[in-house]
């Protein structure tokens, strides 16, 4: 769930259409998309006391993993943090830096997606990659994204602000955010401003770290008109060129996830597959994306809920169906979301009803079952009608 406080962009719109009160999910199949519902094993992680927020993860050394956090002081704003730990034990060092850009001002600061050497040995040990945003005292922004490259201290790195610019847009940009980072790439959001204020004119971009050059999501996805939105990219093999990334566009008329493979070579992308669970009508997102055996996990909207999804390559290289686990639910909760994914766990946060706390955890997710994969196309077991609202 990536949201910031006076964020208003495309992906806000997006998620806010999720905001509901009941779910009934039938996993009914479009494309082929089966939802099964299996027992989540759920632990808590981070510091409630600080509503520790986590939005990215990548794995780091051993197996710990570095997430990529917001943290909110009391009576504060939201302002950044990344942790580097373990989810097993929940054992791990939260990192609070503000960026350092000149001599700007910061207010506030989110941070979105971390990267590691694990996945990008040219960072060297001991540093990290993270994308995100921020505000600060005189801004012509009200979201501007920033990229810092350095050590995990958050000491003695590198910080540089990345907004995309109005030549590239054919308009004023009022937000850039940074959702995810991975190689030389950066996926995320912008949106326009209009008579002096922060419009409903949003869609994705794309930022090449090495040669400074921005793509904008346009014809491939119907237009930049659509909504589209870019939360996760996952590298296909150390060094390569060739990305897959995760998200949602409105291109066949109501917000529908997708994946798209992108060239950084050439330019091109290429294997755009929407998925969607029961009628079309209904919402699908994907927030975040992982490699796994075959192809990719990633984590998402579904309904008016949010579950896991394996998806595998077919020999052609096209995306195969996306097998949903879900809903995401953690015991109790008022309200669960999905943020990110590593392996089969999913980490997201949740409410309880006794205080408006906003606790992170994560859960193992069981692999969908052959019997549910093999039954694509067929309506696989309802869910009972989950309520779920959406934190702001």
């Amino acid at each position: 769930m990536h949201l910031f406080v006076g964020e208003i962009s495309a992906c806000v719109i997006e998620k806010a259409r999720a905001v509901a009160h009941g779910l009934c999910v039938v996993a009914a199949v479009v494309m082929g998309l089966g939802i099964e519902s299996n027992a989540q094993d759920y632990r808590a992680i981070l510091d409630s006391s600080e509503s520790q927020t986590p939005q990215g993860v990548r794995g780091s050394a051993g197996s710990e993993v570095v997430l990529a956090c917001s943290y909110t002081p009391s009576g504060g704003v939201p302002q950044g943090m990344w942790w580097k730990g373990s989810l097993t034990t929940g054992s791990g060092v939260a990192y609070k830096v503000s960026p350092v850009i000149g001599s700007q001002t910061v207010t506030s600061a989110l941070y979105y997606g971390p990267n590691t050497p694990e996945f990008d040995p040219t960072l060297g040990a001991g540093d990290v990659r993270i994308v995100g945003s921020y505000q600060y005292v005189g801004s012509t922004q009200d979201n501007n994204g920033v990229l810092y490259t350095g050590p995990i201290s958050g000491t003695g790195g590198s910080w540089t602000q990345i907004n995309v610019p109005d030549s590239s847009v054919s308009g004023t940009v009022a937000n850039t955010i940074p959702h995810s980072v991975m190689g030389q790439i950066v996926v995320g959001n912008y949106n326009l401003a209009v008579g002096g204020s922060s419009a409903v004119l949003g869609n994705a971009f794309l930022y090449n770290i090495v040669t400074g050059s921005w793509t904008i999501f346009d014809t491939a996805f119907g237009g930049t008109d659509k909504l589209t939105s870019a939360y996760g990219v996952w590298q296909n093999g150390i060094g390569s060129t060739s990305y897959t990334i995760a998200g949602g566009s409105k291109d066949t008329g109501i917000d529908k996830a997708f994946l798209v493979d992108y060239d950084a070579a050439t330019g091109a992308f290429t294997n755009l597959t929407y998925f969607y669970d029961g009628a079309p009508g209904g919402l699908t997102h994907f927030e975040g994306i992982t490699g796994a055996a075959g192809g990719y996990n990633v984590i998402g909207i579904a309904g008016t809920g949010y579950a896991y999804a394996s998806i595998t390559r077919n020999p052609d290289n096209s995306f195969g169906p996306a097998n949903w686990t879900g809903p995401l639910s953690y015991p109790g909760s008022t309200m669960t979301t999905g943020n990110t994914v590593i392996g089969n766990e999913a980490i997201g946060i949740y409410t309880l009803p006794s205080d408006s706390t906003v606790y992170a955890y994560v859960a193992t997710v069981p692999e969908p079952s052959f019997t549910c994969m093999a039954l694509a196309g067929l309506a696989c077991g309802g869910y009972a009608a989950l309520r779920r609202r959406k934190r702001a």
